[in-house]
């Protein structure tokens, strides 16, 4: 009995850790695409049509850049993601 209840913990802790490991990995996904999609698209548009933009459309995307790193920033100093990730790093080890 003890070694199907134990099968049972080890298995059960096993389906959270995969359950955190998914909504890490969402949270991440999600809340980092926006911001990286937007520098990315900023940049790309910066390098290939800086030559013939006026200063103010070059300052509007390199504030959009700007506005980008900071909501990354917001997040990575987040409680609910330093909680998140000190869950994962705790259930790995």
């Amino acid at each position: 009995m003890h070694t199907i209840q134990s099968g049972t913990t080890q298995l059960e802790h096993q389906e959270n850790l995969v359950a955190l490991k998914s909504y890490f990995m969402t949270l991440i996904s999600h809340e980092l695409r926006t911001p990286l999609t937007t520098i990315l698209l900023s940049a790309d548009l910066l390098e290939c049509y800086s030559n013939s933009w006026s200063d103010e459309k070059k300052l509007k995307h390199v504030q959009q850049i700007q506005t980008a790193a900071l909501e990354i920033t917001k997040l990575i100093e987040s409680e609910q993601f330093t909680e998140t990730l000190r869950k994962v790093a705790s259930e790995i080890h």
